[in-house]
């Protein structure tokens, strides 16, 4: 069971963002996280998507990595992700990227944690 409480701490916070084209090109773009809702989604801004957005339509399928220095860890999100141009997180989202396009978001349900620091797979929605 995906569960991201312990991991709120990551919004307003720069991610890598991976997502890979129709011909399995992966292509990564550095994204703040937003907002994090639980139990498993989060929410991303594309302000200046390009590729990104592209890929996303063509394939949902997407990976997240970020790291801290104290404690020194590092984690990677799995997740599945779904483009929306205008919705329910919009107003909110304007809110939280004052002066800055916001020409849509992403809705990822994460599937999988995994640990990069010490290389195991923390939890799963497929187990």
């Amino acid at each position: 069971m995906i569960n991201l409480t312990s991991f709120k701490f990551l919004e307003g916070k720069y991610v890598v963002l991976g997502a890979v084209d129709k011909n399995s090109i992966p292509n990564i773009v550095a994204v703040e996280l937003n907002k994090v809702i639980i139990p498993d989604k989060i929410l991303i801004t594309d302000n200046f998507f390009n590729k990104t957005k592209v890929n996303l339509k063509n394939n949902p399928y997407i990976s997240i990595s970020f790291w801290t220095k104290k404690p020194l860890s590092g984690h990677q999100f799995k997740g599945k992700a779904k483009y929306f141009l205008k919705g329910k997180y919009s107003n909110l989202l304007k809110r939280l990227n004052p002066g800055l396009p916001c020409k849509g978001y992403v809705l990822i349900t994460i599937t999988e944690i995994w640990d990069l620091a010490n290389p195991k797979l923390l939890c799963s929605s497929k187990t």
